[in-house]
């Protein structure tokens, strides 16, 4: 249906529910007695409460309309429609609704990171008390970093754990600092921030992937012994993640560049076991090869 449909048909029904009281106050007012002025109190209070109930259905169905918009890849006049709720009733439970979209189609669906800010900003500074206030700050941070504001961004992550503690936002916070400071070569602050990340979220999604990266980050700081152990851990604790393979083959790199052939043929024979198709075969084989290349001919 369309918008001037919808209003008309709200209109109608608005009248429909008016009309009758409207003849009844015009009857009461002629009586004028007491009871009758007590009616009509409760007539006015019914109808107060209507006319609220009303305006919510016609903010939900431009809500939904904008949604529909968004649906259909018009952009621009989803944000329309969003703002236009927010005009009419910025106290309404659907203004923080329509910011928190606003700032998503700017971020997810223009990819415009300059305006997302500034909508995610807006609805954090109006609507402080928002279930959205939480995602809209990580949001903020992550959208600073793609600006390459990463000073600005690293203010915002650490102020995001401060304030929400150990949600799930905190975790992607740490693990955000720390592919930060990696991407800088600040192995250092990147190892500690995803060793926070890891003692902090016990159960966190991030954690397989914070290990490798820890991993990374100790072979960047030629910290060897750790490097094995932290992607030993991946690879013990996190056997079906997308990072096990990595790992087991980092710890095949590292344990060649140490000439430790003999365990290095152990990891490569398990590797081939784990992962007859995977995607470091080629490597690995190069790698057995080389091992039996270098083994003492058989007296």
């Amino acid at each position: 249906m369309k918008p001037r449909a919808i209003r008309a048909l709200a209109l109608a029904l608005i009248l429909m529910m008016l009309l009758p009281g409207c003849q009844a106050v015009r009857k009461w007012r002629a009586k004028g007695d007491a009871s009758s002025a007590e009616r009509l109190r409760e007539l006015e209070k019914q109808m107060e409460t209507l006319t609220a109930h009303l305006e919510e259905v016609d903010l939900e169905l431009r809500f939904n309309v904008a949604s529909n918009q968004v649906s259909l890849g018009k952009y621009e006049r989803a944000i329309e429609w969003f703002r236009e709720i927010v005009r009419r009733n910025p106290n309404a439970k659907y203004a923080a609704d329509s910011l928190y979209e606003i700032a998503n189609i700017y971020k997810y669906n223009l990819k415009d990171a300059g305006k997302a800010v500034a909508a995610y900003e807006d609805l954090v500074k109006r609507y402080p008390k928002s279930e959205f206030v939480k995602n809209a700050s990580y949001e903020i941070a992550e959208s600073l970093s793609e600006l390459g504001n990463k000073i600005e961004a690293l203010v915002r992550y650490r102020g995001i754990i401060l304030k929400f503690g150990k949600d799930r936002v905190s975790e992607k916070a740490h693990f955000d600092m720390g592919e930060i400071y990696q991407e800088d070569k600040k192995y250092e602050q990147a190892r500690d921030a995803y060793e926070k990340l890891i003692k902090t979220f016990p159960a966190g999604e991030n954690r397989p992937a914070a290990f490798y990266r820890m991993a990374v980050c100790s072979l960047a700081l030629s910290d060897t012994v750790a490097a094995l152990d932290q992607y030993k851990s991946v690879i013990q604790d996190f056997p079906a993640s997308e990072f096990s393979e990595l790992a087991m083959f980092g710890r095949i790199s590292v344990l060649m560049a140490q000439n430790s052939h003999g365990p290095a043929g152990d990891e490569i024979s398990q590797y081939m076991i784990r992962y007859p198709n995977g995607r470091f075969r080629a490597e690995a084989e190069r790698f057995l090869s080389k091992i039996n290349n270098k083994k003492p001919a058989a007296p």
